[in-house]
């Protein structure tokens, strides 16, 4: 009997020890880390502010990061907050009547002290913490600042010759190819410092500027590489919050550039009344485009649509179209269809419970995909989708 008391006892001790580790872990990952940053910039006095570089919600709801306002006095500041996880990346902004706005590069904040340094000629703010010190030291007064200013002066000189005519078509060959080559350029240099980035000795940064880009662009070719093979060793990536993120990318690369658009959902035909998958093996080409009554800018587009579909559908182009609107709120829907009567079939997405589950969070969306139903271009302008046409169809 003694021997059996014993072994419930033993058990229920390491029961505890066992839960009381993981809601340690818990804790220290989300607890609430206080961090300093005592800064420097070069105006003498005004409200300098940092603000979250993608809202906390985004990645997960228990995470509560705030911005922040510093009084700036004889160009000194300091800002104290709290952190629901270690490391978090931030911005700074800056306005006054005297000066232009400013909004620096996103960096990352740790808990503790770190000073920061503030030009308002430089996007980039020093900051010296050891995340932001690798990040200095590997890349940022090296190949990045070069590459920026190249950037910059290539783009200026391609938006002068694109503000001297007023229509593309007007622009000369020589003038076209010459933009042309520097956008390669351009999309070059930017890949470049991407991959540099993604490559540093800290992975810390690389993976902030990862998803700090992910939120902002949406998945970019190359990112599930990156993610797989040089994220593959960072600390922040094995963390629990890394995992979320990760696990975040993943679910988004559902439609992703290479992949195949998921033909797995049932929407309802607004034509029929009936639940059904669509088909986007049909034509050579079609575009899935994802809108709402109340977005000017997706009827706009579809309006567009409408003139070109014609010609172009005769060639092997369809359009399907997927408006959002709750379905407890469908009379604006229902007038914008009755007013332009578009040509092609039209699918609700009841309550946007499809948008959601493939990440889309902003209209108007699109995706063009091929006749194998592969998703090979995204949010398409409609005169992008005509260029297309023209060359392809």
């Amino acid at each position: 009997m003694n021997s059996i008391f014993l072994a419930f006892c033993i058990k229920r001790i390491l029961y505890v020890c066992f839960y009381s580790t993981i809601l340690f872990e818990s804790m220290s990952c989300f607890g609430q880390h206080t961090f300093v940053v005592e800064g420097k910039i070069n105006v003498s006095d005004g409200q300098i502010l940092l603000i979250p570089a993608i809202p906390s919600d985004s990645i997960d709801v228990t995470l509560d990061i705030r911005s922040y306002a510093a009084n700036i006095i004889n160009g000194s500041f300091t800002i104290k907050g709290e952190l629901g996880y270690p490391t978090y990346p931030f911005i700074f902004k800056f306005c006054s009547k005297d000066t232009s706005r400013y909004s620096s590069d996103f960096f990352v904040v740790r808990e503790g002290t770190q000073m920061a340094e503030i030009d308002l000629k430089s996007p980039i703010p020093l900051v010296n913490n050891e995340i932001m010190k690798s990040y200095y030291e590997d890349y940022a007064y090296t190949k990045y600042q070069r590459l920026l200013k190249d950037i910059t002066w290539l783009q200026t000189f391609s938006d002068s010759i694109t503000a001297a005519y007023p229509t593309p078509e007007l622009i000369p060959d020589s003038l076209t190819n010459v933009c042309k080559l520097i956008k390669e350029n351009h999309i070059e240099r930017a890949r470049v410092i991407e991959s540099n980035i993604y490559s540093m000795k800290d992975r810390n940064y690389s993976f902030w500027h990862l998803y700090v880009n992910f939120y902002q662009r949406g998945i970019q070719p190359g990112y599930e590489y990156f993610l797989k093979n040089d994220m593959s060793d960072s600390d922040i990536a094995r963390s629990f919050i890394g995992k979320i993120l990760t696990a975040k990318l993943n679910e988004a690369n559902i439609v992703g550039i290479g992949k195949k658009f998921p033909t797995n959902f049932e929407y309802k035909n607004l034509t029929s009344g009936k639940f059904e998958k669509i088909n986007t093996e049909q034509g050579k080409y079609t575009l899935i485009d994802f809108w709402h009554s109340a977005c000017g800018i997706c009827v706009e587009q579809l309006r567009e649509y409408k003139k070109i579909y014609p010609e172009y559908s005769a060639k092997g182009f369809r359009i399907i179209s997927v408006p959002g609107d709750w379905t407890g709120n469908l009379d604006r829907l229902d007038i914008a269809l009755r007013k332009y009567k578009f040509p092609w079939p039209e699918y609700l997405d009841e309550n946007r419970k499809i948008t959601t589950a493939i990440n889309i969070d902003a209209y108007p969306a699109n995706f063009l995909v091929d006749s194998s139903g592969t998703i090979i271009k995204k949010d398409l302008k409609p005169e992008e989708i005509i260029r297309f046409l023209d060359k392809n169809l």
